[in-house]
Formats: C-alpha cells, structure tokens, sequence
C-alpha cells in the first residue's frame, strides 16, 4: 500500500530499509519489480534473509536489479 501511495505522488526513488526483515520470499522479488518499472530507482538496505533470497535468486536467474 504504502508504495502505491508513492506512485501516486509521483516519488521516483526508493530507499527499502529491510534490516528487520527475518523473512521473505518470492513476493518481495515482485514487489522490487514493480517498483522499478518506469524507471523508478530502489536502494535496499537487505537482512540476512533478503539477502539469501537475493543470491539464491540471482543463481537461478531471477533476481532483479538492486542497488545495495
């Protein structure tokens, strides 16, 4: 919700504070996706969980592009 919000008031650029995060899965890949199309930009600031699911994600082919 929040980062339709965003969309609306036109906000291009994303920092995504994750440092909490304990655990995701294939969702949040989506939603990093979304995020970016229109050329929006995102800084994640990954946990440990998010990054795992990053690099198993980037070894299957499938991760998105991030700026850490």
């Amino acid at each position: 919700m929040v980062l339709t919000v965003a969309v609306v008031y036109g906000y291009r650029g994303l920092v995504l504070d994750a440092t909490a995060v304990t655990f995701c899965d294939s969702a949040l890949l989506d939603v990093v996706a979304w995020w970016q199309r229109d050329r929006r930009r995102l800084r994640l600031v990954p946990s440990g969980a998010v990054d795992r699911l990053l690099r198993a994600a980037r070894a299957a082919g499938a991760a998105p592009v991030i700026t850490p």
